[in-house]
């Protein structure tokens, strides 16, 4: 993994000093046009050596460190930091992740030859601006009293155990469902992770007949934590602790109401059943 790490800053400092990064990383296109004492690449450069410490000290310690004796005020810093998208650092991150996994595959550490995925999120409170409010949402000790009202957001993520690697993680609206979250991620990670087989591990708040059906019709396997009512009646019919039941797409659990996406519905409605194994 140290071999790899060196690997993948090299390959970061090489896609900094890319056109193509500069050109995800531009707010308008306008930006960055120009050569400035803070321009595209060092400004991302600055940005992700960041020590914590305060703006001033941060400028006049990344100055130092590039051997330039040139400096920027701390307000024509956050004039530039204004011009730079944030999806840079998405793309970025996808970037080396990628290397990692398609082109390190003799480093990446695999359960009986699967990727362990751990899928979860939390709430949190965020700058309480306008906004927030409005892009995100807003809970409050009555609904009516706006003034005391806070903004609030969920993130979701889906980690790699093994390997340590956030693979994917979003901001979405405070208290977007697990289901959409988990199916978000299925979506979108198996961009890096492709051709690796995949055991997705999550809490019970996740158990989603479109998020098993998506993961068996893409070959992936899944440890769901079930709470006491989820399949009743078949669970009613287990006599051991560890057993397969045939969990039947019923017409109601075909309503489309209970899908995001129509594919998943019509699949479900095609092989008419599963066969899963329950664990106590």
């Amino acid at each position: 993994m140290v071999k790899f790490n060196k690997e993948g800053i090299e390959s970061i400092r090489n896609k900094i000093d890319s056109e193509e990064l500069k050109t995800i990383g531009r707010l308008k296109k306008t930006s960055f046009t120009r050569e400035r004492k803070m321009g595209f690449t060092k400004l991302m450069k600055y940005i992700l050596n960041k020590k914590g410490l305060t703006t001033s000290m941060e400028i006049n310690n990344f100055y130092n460190d590039i051997n330039e004796e040139e400096n920027i005020s701390n307000q024509s810093l956050l004039d530039q930091r204004l011009k730079l998208k944030p999806e840079v650092f998405i793309a970025l991150n996808t970037n080396y992740l990628k290397l990692f996994y398609q082109e390190r595959k003799e480093e990446v550490k695999l359960y009986k030859g699967y990727l362990l995925k751990a899928i979860d999120g939390s709430d949190f409170e965020i700058l309480n601006t306008k906004k927030a409010k409005k892009t995100y949402v807003t809970v409050g000790t009555k609904v009516t009293d706006k003034a005391n009202t806070i903004a609030r957001a969920t993130i979701s993520a889906c980690y790699d155990i093994l390997n340590k690697y956030i693979i994917e993680g979003f901001i979405s609206s405070y208290r977007t469902s697990e289901n959409k979250s988990s199916l978000e991620h299925l979506k979108h990670d198996q961009e890096i992770t492709k051709n690796y087989k995949s055991i997705y591990i999550m809490d019970r708040g996740y158990i989603s007949i479109e998020f098993m059906l998506s993961c068996i019709k893409n070959n992936s396997k899944f440890l769901i934590r079930l709470d006491s009512k989820a399949y009743e009646k078949e669970r009613s019919k287990i006599k051991s602790k560890d057993e397969y039941i045939n969990l039947e797409y019923t017409n109601n659990r075909l309503k489309r109401r209970h899908y995001q996406s129509e594919e998943i519905r019509l699949y479900a409605k095609e092989i008419k059943s599963s066969k899963l194994r329950i664990v106590s």
